[in-house]
């Protein structure tokens, strides 16, 4: 591909990740996890537990990295940046999502800044910093994958992934991902003047979730209003799922999209990426 029509690609495919982020700043992703203190607006002394569990399972989700694959990695010497583009279809209109959260009307939608860093014997490491659109939360993570094998010209790429990712911004969520992957991919050179890499995969996803002191305004059963404070403690919960995706090569410039699938919530993806 001509160095004019790289260039053409960039300037016309950036802009566009950020104007796919448009639909969604109509929702407003402010948490509001003290709202777990009320069952149908009445402190009852009791958390709603299984509400709160549902809620950071599907926001945990949404806020870990993506773009797990391919299997190869960049070589000793390289390097890869990427923007990154996610949409979470989480089930905004369950009741979960109306306590957690301001106004969840539609997707959760987070942009990412991905960093990566090719090493010697087939590893790779790093890191990546994410963004839920219209809130204040943040998320920051790290990785390291290795390639069991890749190279070969008539077998696939095999590497395994893992990744811890926290998020912060919120003074009552404290939250912490871990992630483990299996990953296969195969490269195809495309007439000599790009690579395309489909890749597929599982991954199991550790969430581990609890607030910090919370206070809320609200009625008891005998119908007196006080202020009541109260902590969720730790949940624990895990999910399985399976990754689908490929990645696009034109000298240095990458464009991708990936598929998360799992129980009850699919999260898409699309990215543009520098490989040095």
């Amino acid at each position: 591909m001509r160095t004019g029509n790289q260039k053409a690609l960039f300037i016309f495919i950036f802009p566009a990740l950020f104007l796919l982020t448009a639909p969604a700043r109509a929702a407003d992703f402010t948490l509001t996890v003290s709202e777990f203190g009320k069952v149908n607006g009445i402190y009852t002394g009791t958390p709603d537990i299984e509400g709160f569990r549902r809620f950071t399972k599907e926001l945990g989700l949404a806020m870990s990295p993506k773009f797990f694959g391919p299997a190869e990695t960049l070589g000793s010497m390289g390097f890869l940046v990427d923007y990154e583009i996610s949409f979470a279809a989480i089930n905004s209109g369950a009741e979960y999502w109306k306590k957690g959260a301001v106004d969840p009307s539609g997707t959760a939608t987070t942009m990412q800044i991905h960093l990566r860093k090719g090493l010697p014997y087939s590893l790779e490491f790093g890191g990546v910093v994410t963004h839920l659109f219209t809130s204040r939360l943040w998320g920051i993570g790290l990785e390291l994958k290795w390639a069991l094998q890749e190279g070969f010209k008539y077998i696939p790429d095999i590497a395994v992934l893992f990744n811890v990712n926290t998020v912060l911004g919120n003074h009552e969520l404290a939250m912490l991902t871990i992630a483990r992957s299996v990953l296969i991919s195969k490269s195809f050179g495309i007439a000599g003047l790009f690579t395309v890499t489909p890749y597929a995969g599982y991954n199991w996803q550790y969430i581990n979730s609890s607030s910090f002191v919370l206070s809320t305004y609200a009625p008891d059963k005998n119908g007196v209003s006080a202020w009541r404070n109260f902590v969720i403690p730790q949940q624990s919960q895990d999910a399985h799922i399976a990754l689908i995706g490929f990645t696009l090569k034109a000298t240095l410039i990458s464009l991708g999209a990936e598929i998360m699938l799992t129980d009850g919530l699919q999260v898409y993806s699309t990215k543009l990426g520098l490989v040095f």
